[in-house]
């Protein structure tokens, strides 16, 4: 068996001889010594060298010296003396959101180079499943979700598991990160947008600036919104910047009169849209000049 003590005894040899007087007295030739017995020299690791194969002799003290040759196999046998290992002591998991509960969303695995029941090892979550998000196969080190996963709401856990080949222990640390989806509309109500006078001096005086932005968000972090008018600027009385929802006044405006518009503007993110109505309305009286 190995981690034996050294010197450990393995196994004795022993021959006869029907010659008589010193023809039949026998003595055996192994490493020294004539005791016949074969002991340790060193710790013995079957997962380094799991069978030996030596070749002793017993001779006899006659004239002429008979010997005969005899084969040993020395299998070691195994000891629970090795833990199991995980591939890395931190490693990250990608879990994609509103993945159905109860479905396997990892698998957790460690490798013992022990044999037999000796490398059997049971799997378990030691710290950070509390409130219990995740449930773990004991034996086979399936991960499964025990509620909905949701992005908005948590986009990563960090658990610590433990992989058990009693009495010898491993433990590693998870990252579970969740990938986005898009789940979730985008955000957005009505709004109004109420800007001063200006003069009709378009060549100099024309405001260029930002006079609003269309207030949406959408929950899905990883979403680019996109922003368009439907209905009511037909005449293109302001200008709407696509990508960024940036609202400008346009040098089409009649500015001799109070403007007072209605639109219905429309975000999109993939495979999501929402409307709003969007007012906007010139403060003061008619322009000057």
């Amino acid at each position: 068996m190995e981690d034996v003590p050294l010197y450990t005894s393995v196994v004795q040899v022993s021959a006869t001889d029907r010659d008589s007087g010193l023809n039949g007295r026998v003595f055996y030739t192994f490493l020294g010594g004539d005791d016949g017995i074969i002991r340790t020299l060193r710790r013995l690791d079957r997962e380094n060298v799991p069978v030996y194969t030596l070749q002793a002799y017993a001779v006899d003290k006659g004239h002429p010296a008979l010997r005969t040759a005899i084969n040993i196999q020395v299998t070691i046998l195994d000891v629970n003396d090795n833990p199991p290992v995980f591939e890395k002591d931190e490693f990250d998991i990608f879990v994609e959101e509103n993945s159905p509960i109860g479905v396997v969303v990892a698998h957790v695995s460690a490798t013992d180079p022990d044999e037999g029941s000796n490398a059997q090892i049971m799997y378990q979550i030691v710290e950070g499943n509390i409130p219990e998000v995740f449930q773990l196969d004991i034996f086979s080190g399936e991960l499964t979700a025990l509620i909905d996963l949701d992005y908005e709401i948590r986009n990563e856990y960090i658990i610590v598991v433990q992989a058990t080949s009693a009495p010898l222990v491993s433990r590693a640390t998870v990252h579970i990160k969740l990938v986005d989806k898009n789940d979730n509309i985008p955000v957005l109500k009505n709004f109004q947008i109420i800007f001063n006078n200006y003069v009709t001096d378009k060549s100099s005086s024309f405001p260029t600036g930002v006079i609003g932005r269309i207030p949406a968000y959408d929950p899905d972090v990883s979403d680019q919104l996109l922003y368009k008018f439907d209905t009511g600027n037909e005449l293109n009385l302001v200008l709407l910047n696509h990508t960024t929802g940036e609202i400008q006044l346009s040098q089409a405006l009649d500015n001799n009169r109070p403007l007072e518009a209605s639109m219905r503007i429309s975000v999109t993110a993939p495979l999501q849209d929402t409307h709003t109505r969007l007012m906007v309305e010139r403060e003061g009286g008619v322009g000057e000049g």
